[in-house]
């Protein structure tokens, strides 16, 4: 911006709120405010010019300053996450900055000879920056120049127009604004422009005058003692380096850095240099700045980079005795700074070091791997030699990096190669400790372990075992791997060393799990895993194959020795890390099939363990500060907080109620800060209405409504509840202020809130809208018409009409079941009033044949009003019956219609369509024969029969079957008389096709077990069954159709069994799901039927 230009000298003071006293803000706006109002009334009424222009001013300062104001303020709206407040006050900003604008162009035009017109001019050009309008800006900033060359203004307008044209590259212009901007060096700006310029000449190549011109800027700014112009004297300096680099020496930069901007920045500006030369691949200058910063940095962690950069710098080279030279000089220097920088105060860990480590760790790296690959190929001594002296200075210098467990591997298997069995051994023994003591054990595990044990015994026993090479071709045969194992265990001379034995042993055990995790297929695999649980059933591995087994058995559908497997775990094994996923996996199994209640029980015994663990957490962080950190979590705060809900919902599912309850309290009382607290507590609470007493369960909603105006849509809906509930317990003043209130909210949103609300809220508060206008009806039934009759008759029909604004407001809220409700009641009213008319009483005075006259008069009057209630109440039942409605307003309607004798139109009964095991097959065509005579027939049968009557398909299929005497053709028949609806011979026909193998035989086998099963024939259908099964090998389809056929049998015990297999190994199979859901049904389990129904 313009303004950030100008220097602090001329900035406008403002107020420190620190200094306000409490309140003093809001004042301190309204006074603003009174001063523009009077500022904008002095314009309104005018006066002389002078004082006129002073107040045209004063107003567009403020206009400004208000723009900006609004601008920072918009921005930290949207930092905090407030668009809709950052967006109103951007167009804020923009409208006093735009009025901003047009008052000082008013300024400018009424008195173009007022005083201070350059500062109009400097605050317009500002002010049409900050609006986007550039070419505008610097059009002012220019006349600025123009008319006021002296103006205080003037040097900063000159560097605005500078700074535009130096982004457009036109730098001979740009470094003239830049220029006349420096004539004036007591400005603020002075040094800035000068830095400018200096970057000018820089980019025309200009390279000595850009030193020196970047030299002043540097002394300039360093002498002020201002904090930003310390920093612009530091960029001076960097930039230095970078037009020194152009033309500079590396042999003299010391001792000019030095010369001329002191020793300290000097030594800066050199380590700057240095880094350009390594980054820009100018490796022989690199080379003599880095040294000489050796020299200079001695033992500090600056010298650590310095090194390492020379390590690299000597890579690049590709000379060998130079590179272990290097890397030679790398560790003398890190253990010196090590060593040494504690006495003098400092920290090893400083950002140099730091990056010498990140470096020299990977230069150090890969030339080890790279010199180690070239010994193994090419055979030199000195290479093995330089790779021995790599790997050992890496593993030296960087113990405990990532990289080296690897190379520590590396470095064992170099040794070994050189026949050195011993220290080789050290370094195979040590990757096996680091991966024992691992979570997750290495990729080098199994090599190293048996590297070591191999290693360690030529080692002592002078190559009296087997060697190495031997055995480097059964490291990946698991079975050969044991054999070596269990030999090495009865060697007594190995095992005497402790540690040995332990690594025998738990690389048997590996092995041998090694060999029962490979077997296939599932079944197998499981019996190969339990088998080896029982050989090793303390060992470290037994829950990870007991876990195993339990996933074999799973997807080979043995789902209920799969639940037994991984029970073992927990039992067994109640301290692995696999019971909380043993836990898990087998409720999920458990929910698949159907078996609620057990999954639901598993998943709260892991909500159990983990509040246990929670527990545990606590304990150790009072009892044990400052002992090692805890093991990371086994139990998971997000899958125990999801594992709570789903027991919920299971507990519901099976009707559970109290325990559903229970588990959805738990889970508020263990996370109090969920990602829907408000949506779990209004599910927890309506889960209580169900069980608990109304008045209190109200009394929660009503709670929660209050406590959750941020969500409109679920403070409605908990309106809505606490309403209901109250009046289910028969608290009727409660009932109808949480009525009032649901209405209150929903009128409080406005239009575009209410459009952003879900349909159930729109509902709600069309039910509130419709039960608050029953006070109305109420008091209309309850006025009667007796004398004087007019006033009584007219106040009457004025509550009529109240009933009927009310009702239409309803109607006009497009909800359905309160729309029918209002015109249910307001036809009720209409009725009422016409009978109200009709039986009024008799004026005093009438004799028997004057009240049979006023009598019929009146119920010519009441006509009229009858008319209007059949036709409220035919359009309320219309209504109902297009939208579906059928509760008791529905029913109110019917009522009311039948009092009119008036009949209501015939309500459709709706049923569900009976649904077939197995739908009519489609006929085959010429593709399922072989053979031209049998292909020609089958194609013009087909044909034919597309066209004919079902009786004459039948005869053409019958002609055929007599014809080629083959599956496909009898297949075709029986689809024939099936559609035909000879039902009893098509199902002979479909048991004649279903001896053909394949889909084909499937089919027909389905078909005439659906046939059998509709006409009540258990034998028939399960033996049609059978030939489906035999005809496809397809386990889980046959089960399905099993399931389906027992279903249509009645056999709902039977369906369950077989479709649970069904869900065990395709837990996502719709068709499954649906008939499970069906299955839940007929045994009574609704709540388990719609979890399925809904999965489906």
């Amino acid at each position: 911006m313009l303004a950030l230009l100008i220097a602090a000298a001329v900035a406008q003071p403002g107020r420190d709120p620190a200094l306000l006293h409490r309140g003093a803000p809001p004042v301190a706006a309204v006074k603003e405010q009174e001063q523009e109002a009077t500022l904008r009334r002095m314009l309104e009424l005018g006066g002389a010019p002078s004082g006129q222009a002073e107040a045209l001013a004063r107003l567009a300062g403020f206009l400004r300053a208000r723009g900006l104001a609004l601008t920072i303020r918009s921005q930290a709206a949207a930092d905090s996450g407030d668009e809709a407040a950052a967006a109103k006050d951007r167009r804020a900003a923009a409208d006093a900055r735009a009025e901003a604008i047009a008052r000082y162009r008013e300024l400018l035009k009424k008195y173009p000879r007022a005083p201070r017109t350059d500062e109009t001019l400097f605050f317009l050009a500002d002010t049409l920056q900050e609006a986007g309008r550039d070419p505008e800006a610097i059009a002012v900033a220019r006349e600025l120049t123009k008319r006021f060359p002296r103006s205080v203004w003037a040097p900063a307008s000159h560097v605005f127009i500078g700074e535009h044209l130096f982004d457009a590259a036109k730098l001979d212009a740009a470094l003239k604004e830049y220029r006349a901007a420096a004539e004036v060096p007591d400005d603020d700006v002075y040094p800035y422009a000068l830095y400018k310029a200096a970057w000018c000449r820089f980019n025309q190549s200009a390279f000595t005058d850009a030193m020196k011109l970047f030299k002043r800027v540097a002394d300039i700014s360093e002498k002020s003692g201002d904090l930003n112009k310390v920093q612009l004297a530091r960029e001076a300096r960097r930039d230095y380096v970078l037009a020194y680099a152009r033309i500079g020496k590396p042999e003299s930069a010391k001792d000019e850095f030095a010369k001329k901007f002191g020793a300290e920045n000097g030594l800066k500006m050199l380590e700057q240099y240095g880094k350009l030369l390594f980054d820009t691949g100018r490796d022989p200058e690199a080379q003599v700045v880095h040294r000489q910063l050796l020299a200079v940095h001695g033992e500090v962690p600056a010298a650590a980079l310095d090194q390492t950069r020379l390590l690299v710098l000597a890579q690049r080279g590709g000379r060998r005795r130079d590179l272990l030279s290097e890397s030679k000089r790398l560790v003398e220097i890190f253990q010196r700074v090590r060593e040494g920088a504690p006495s003098r105060g400092m920290a090893v860990a400083d950002e140099r070091y730091e990056q010498a480590r990140r470096l020299g760790e990977e230069t150090l790296r890969n030339l080890a791997v790279e010199i180690h690959n070239e010994a193994r190929k090419t055979r030199l001594e000195e290479t093995w030699i330089a790779a021995r002296a790599l790997y050992a200075e890496y593993l030296s210098l960087f113990p405990d990096a990532a990289d080296a467990y690897d190379l520590r591997f590396f470095y064992g298997e170099l040794l070994y190669a050189r026949g050195l069995k011993a220290e080789s051994a050290e370094q195979y023994e040590a990757v096996v400790k680091q991966d024992l003591s691992a979570k997750t054990p290495g990729r080098w595990l199994q090599k190293a372990a048996w590297s070591a044990v191999l290693a360690r015994n030529e080692a002592m026993l002078h190559g009296g075992a087997e060697q190495k090479d031997t055995i480097e071709n059964l490291r990946g045969d698991w079975e050969a791997v044991r054999r070596w194992a269990l030999r090495f265990l009865e060697d007594r001379r190995l095992t005497a060393h402790g540690a040995l034995l332990h690594d025998l042993r738990r690389v048997e055990e590996q092995s041998a799990y090694a060999l029962a995790d490979a077997v296939a297929p599932d079944p197998k695999k499981a019996e190969a895993l339990l088998a080896f649980v029982q050989v090793h059933p303390r060992g470290q591995l037994a829950d990870k194959a007991l876990f195993g087994a339990a996933a074999a058995l799973s997807r080979a559908g043995r789902i209920d020795e799969a639940l037994v497997s991984r029970a073992r775990v927990w039992k067994e094994q109640p301290r692995s890390p696999l019971v909380p996923r043993a836990l898990l996996a087998s409720a999920s199994d458990l929910a698949a099939i159907g078996n609620l209640g057990d999954a639901a029980t598993l998943l709260e015994r892991y909500a159990a363990g983990y509040q246990r663990q929670l527990a545990t957490a606590r304990d150790r962080r009072v009892h044990s500060r400052g002992s090692r950190p805890s093991e990371s979590a086994a139990y998971e705060e997000s899958k125990a907080q999801v594992a709570l809900h789903d027991a919920a919902v299971l507990r519901e599912a099976r009707g559970e109620l109290r325990q559903a309850v229970a588990d959805r309290a738990l889970g508020l009382q263990l996370w109090k800060s969920p990602a829907d607290p408000d949506e779990r507590r209004y599910a927890l609470a309506q889960l209580r209405a169900r069980v608990d007493e109304p008045a209190r369960v109200a009394r929660d909603m009503a709670d929660l409504a209050r406590s959750v105006k941020q969500k409109p849509a679920l403070q409605i809906a908990a309106w809505r509840e606490a309403a209901r509930l109250f009046a289910k317990a028969g608290e009727a003043s409660n009932a109808q202020w949480s009525w009032t209130e649901l209405e209150r909210v929903y009128r409080s949103l406005g239009t575009k809130g209410r459009e952003k609300l879900p349909l159930d809220a729109l509902a709600a508060a069309a039910d509130a809208h419709f039960e608050l206008g029953a006070g109305a009806f109420e008091s209309f039934r309850k006025q009667e018409i007796r004398p004087p009759l007019m006033a009584t008759l007219n106040r009457k029909i004025a509550l009529l009409q109240a009933v009927k604004r009310r009702a239409e407001e309803t109607v006009a809220m497009r909800q359905a079941e309160p729309a029918v409700c209002a015109l249910a009641q307001l036809g009720e009213a209409q009725m009422l009033l016409g009978q109200a008319i009709a039986t009024s009483p008799f004026p005093p005075g009438l004799n028997g044949e004057q009240r049979k006259l006023y009598r019929a008069a009146l119920s010519e009057r009441a006509e009229p009003l009858y008319g209007e209630a059949r036709e409220t109440l035919k359009s309320a039942d219309a209504k109902a019956r297009e939208l579906g409605v059928t509760g008791p307003c529905a029913l109110r309607v019917a009522t009311l219609l039948d009092k009119m004798s008036v009949k209501p139109a015939e309500r459709v009964q709706l049923s569900v369509a009976p649904s077939p095991v197995v739908d009519i097959p489609e006929l085959v065509d010429a593709r399922a024969v072989a053979g031209e005579r049998p292909k020609r027939l089958m194609s013009e049968t087909v044909a034919a029969a597309a066209r004919a009557t079902s009786g004459q398909a039948v005869e053409k299929f019958q002609a055929l079957v007599q014809a080629l005497h083959l599956p496909p053709a009898q297949f075709d028949l029986a689809v024939a008389l099936d559609r035909a609806g000879r039902g009893i011979e098509a199902e002979e026909a479909y048991r004649a096709a279903a001896s053909e193998k394949g889909a084909l035989g499937y089919e027909a086998g389905a078909r005439a077990g659906a046939l059998a099963a509709a006409r009540g024939d258990a034998k028939a259908a399960r033996d049609a069954v059978v030939a489906a099964t035999t005809a496809l090998a397809s386990e889980p389809a046959a089960r399905l159709l099993q399931a389906r056929i027992e279903l249509a049998l009645g056999n709902a015990d039977g369906a369950l069994a077989a479709v649970r297999s069904v869900l065990a190994v395709a837990p996502t199979d719709s068709s499954a799901l649906c008939t499970m859901a069906r299955a839940q049904l007929s045994v009574g389990q609704s709540g388990t039927a719609k979890l399925f129904a809904s999965r489906a």
